[in-house]
Parts: structure tokens; sequence; C-alpha cells
């Protein structure tokens, strides 16, 4: 479909958490998207346009990656439902730390 996008739950950290055993952990929270082969994988296929996010621990603390360019956030904020508003500002590129 052109212009179209897909949404992907990602599942969780590749391998054992790093805060187990204290392996490298990422430069800073904007990194921790690397941790995840599935968002490297579509970052690949789909360079400087794909975002993530990632869900609460009550909700399995999954990651979810979205292609195309990052929309406006306040935009799409107030267009769903409340409970959804705040989540939606959650959304970051994925791009490493410098």
């Amino acid at each position: 479909m052109p212009n179209g996008r897909f949404m992907v739950n990602c599942g969780g950290i590749d391998g054992v958490s790093d805060m187990t055993y204290g392996a490298a952990r990422p430069k800073s929270m904007n990194d921790v998207w690397m941790h995840n082969s599935a968002i490297r994988a579509l970052s690949e296929a789909f360079p400087g346009k794909v975002s993530w996010k990632r869900m609460p621990e009550r909700n399995g603390e999954n990651f979810l990656a979205l292609t195309g360019l990052l929309p406006d956030l306040s935009s799409w904020s107030s267009a769903v439902p409340g409970h959804l508003s705040e989540t939606v500002k959650k959304w970051k590129p994925c791009a490493p730390s410098q």
C-alpha cells in the first residue's frame, strides 16, 4: 500500500536482562531499542523511518515500532482517546545517541 505504515509489537529485550548480570548497558534510555533485534532489523530496512516506544511493565515491557516518519505527537495525542493520549508522546525516533 503506498504511504502505508507498519506498527509492530517487537517483544522485549533480546537475551538475558542487562540489569541481571551487569552486561553493558545502553549509553542512554534513548538507545535501549538497540537491544531488540526486531527494531534493529526494521531500522536497517527503513533507515531513518522507524520510531519506537516501550510499553509499561504492567503490559510486558514490550517494544512497539512504527515505520514512516515520526508523526506530530501533539496532534496525534489530541486525536486519540484520553487514556491513550499520554502514551502517544512516548514515541522516539530510532537514532543512536552520540
